[in-house]
């Protein structure tokens, strides 16, 4: 299973899940996001999911998230180390 098989599976789950019916935002297959990116979506969206193969405080460290704030986002979903087929190349 590549990125974004398993990406495509969690996005149509969650799109079960009332907050999060829409789907926006960087997806990581062009670039990988800057910590102010995460800050910003974390601050406007209404739900936020991080799928990837390392640690997500690698890419938003705790110097950041300390004083988030994040009132509209109701629900995160942080899956970080997932093993898929591309990590073991």
């Amino acid at each position: 299973m590549n990125l974004d098989t398993a990406a495509s599976a969690h996005f149509e789950a969650l799109k079960k899940v009332k907050c999060c019916s829409s789907w926006t935002g960087v997806t990581g297959s062009e670039r990988t996001p800057s910590p102010g990116e995460y800050m910003r979506t974390l601050q406007e969206a209404s739900g936020f999911m991080f799928l990837g193969p390392n640690r997500f405080a690698g890419y938003l460290g705790p110097e950041y998230a300390a004083g988030l704030d994040a009132p509209k986002c109701s629900i995160a979903f942080l899956l970080d180390r997932i093993a898929i087929d591309a990590s073991n190349r």
